[in-house]
């Protein structure tokens, strides 16, 4: 998953809109959480850092965080998300909610890639933590039945 301290904390704005944060001044601190230490069974992430603070690579930590978001809807797999959201999320319960919705219809999220268009670091907090804002766009996608049907 990600590395110790900075990393996993660092990623975590990005999906500020979507847990609550929809304030746009710079010195809030985020509602979102990101877990620290992923506990699911969930694939590893792909993408690792021990950059310094100031060198992070905020671009590729969020993009990795979508990606791991979007399997999750892809392959209704909760433990994703828990290995991604904070249990303190708002993004964790509704993404739960959703996934369990997806299954009680048998169907599932296809091609459903969220395309990062922006990222911006928008507070660091101290060495470790940081408020990185990501700008998404969410292309057109389609649900589909256990048969592989559009629905």
């Amino acid at each position: 998953m990600f590395g110790r301290g900075a990393v996993a904390a660092l990623a975590l704005a990005l999906l500020m809109a979507g847990c609550g944060g929809s304030d746009d001044t710079d010195s809030a601190a985020p509602t979102a959480t990101v877990r620290r230490s992923p506990t699911s069974t969930a694939a590893p992430a792909t993408t690792t850092t021990t950059a310094a603070p100031g060198q992070e690579d905020f671009t590729a930590i969020l993009r990795d965080l979508l990606a791991r978001r979007d399997e999750a809807y892809e392959k209704n797999d909760i433990s994703i998300l828990e290995g991604i959201y904070s249990t303190q999320c708002a993004c964790l319960a509704n993404g739960r909610k959703a996934v369990e919705q997806q299954k009680a219809q048998g169907i599932h999220a296809a091609g459903a890639r969220l395309k990062l268009l922006r990222t911006e670091l928008v507070n660091r907090l101290s060495p470790t933590y940081a408020v990185v804002r990501g700008i998404v766009e969410q292309p057109p996608f389609n649900f589909v039945n256990t048969d592989g049907a559009v629905i």
